[in-house]
């Protein structure tokens, strides 16, 4: 933070992605991390936004259904499902 004031910064902005369902300890961490950064920040007087990003999993029933919503007004069908399936796409977050 003493970076920040002395290059003349006004704020700290955080984007965060969270996930409640996510797994205990990465959410745990998350906190930690955006908890010691508002702290820092009053600490040090300086204004502190965050803003969670909040994402469902591409593997989730109701992302499968959105996805296959999409596709059906984009026009692509199943065409498209077989060339970028999400769950051969998606790496493992455990």
């Amino acid at each position: 933070m003493e970076k920040i004031r002395a290059i003349g910064g006004d704020a700290v902005k955080v984007l965060a992605w969270y996930r409640p369902d996510a797994d205990a300890g990465i959410n745990e961490h998350q906190k930690r991390f955006v908890r010691e950064i508002g702290q820092d920040c009053a600490r040090y007087d300086i204004p502190y936004v965050l803003e969670l990003l909040v994402y469902p999993f591409l593997a989730a029933p109701i992302t499968r259904r959105l996805c296959g919503i999409a596709r059906q007004a984009a026009g692509t069908g199943d065409r498209q499902r077989a060339q970028s399936s999400p769950s051969r796409n998606m790496a493992s977050t455990s």
